[in-house]
């Protein structure tokens, strides 16, 4: 069999990395979650996408209040340090964490943060699944999250499009519309 080559062109992108898309995602990962949801049974990918989703919701509020990538990186994939993170820059102002959602939020990243989710040991690690939170109660913690944070990671010059999703388009014209509405006052430009 002989291999083809196939060259594929695409329209330039603008990738838009901010607390918005990262909102975004989390977003994203959180509707995933709910599509992988088994009807019976034990799902370790669906875990792992709450996970990521309310991982990237607490790292986009902090973005927006002002945390540095470098920190963020700092934080790795744990979901105590990026609570603490946000709690840091005044999460607590938008939403309150109960003592059962932290605790919920510790047991789940006992296998997130070191990708046990991923990379099981059914030998070793399954009895053990059996001591997480609920997947309600990750759905429940991760909704509230990106409900509370969302006007703070899309800040009020560009705003979220109805549902939900920035296709490049899409943001070259809220951009635009955006720069329209804000004439420069600085008078020379940047």
């Amino acid at each position: 069999m002989q291999l083809r080559h196939i060259t594929m062109t695409t329209e330039p992108i603008t990738v838009w990395l901010g607390p918005g898309s990262r909102h975004q995602d989390a977003t994203e990962y959180l509707r995933l979650a709910r599509l992988a949801i088994p009807s019976k049974g034990f799902s370790r990918p669906c875990y792992s996408l709450y996970c990521e989703s309310i991982e990237l919701a607490l790292k986009a509020f902090a973005l927006a209040r002002g945390a540095t990538e470098t920190e963020l990186i700092g934080i790795g994939h744990s979901l105590p340090k990026a609570l603490a993170k946000a709690k840091a820059l005044g999460l607590n102002t938008l939403i309150t964490v109960s003592p059962d959602e932290k605790a919920d939020l510790d047991k789940a990243n006992e296998y997130y943060s070191t990708k046990r989710f991923l990379y099981a040991d059914f030998s070793s690690t399954f009895p053990q699944f059996m001591d997480l939170p609920s997947l309600e109660s990750l759905d429940v913690l991760a909704t509230r999250l990106l409900e509370a944070t969302r006007s703070e990671c899309w800040g009020t010059t560009l705003s979220r499009p109805a549902d939900g999703l920035w296709s490049d388009r899409k943001l070259a014209q809220e951009q635009k519309r955006q720069a329209r509405k804000s004439p420069d006052v600085g008078g020379a430009g940047t």
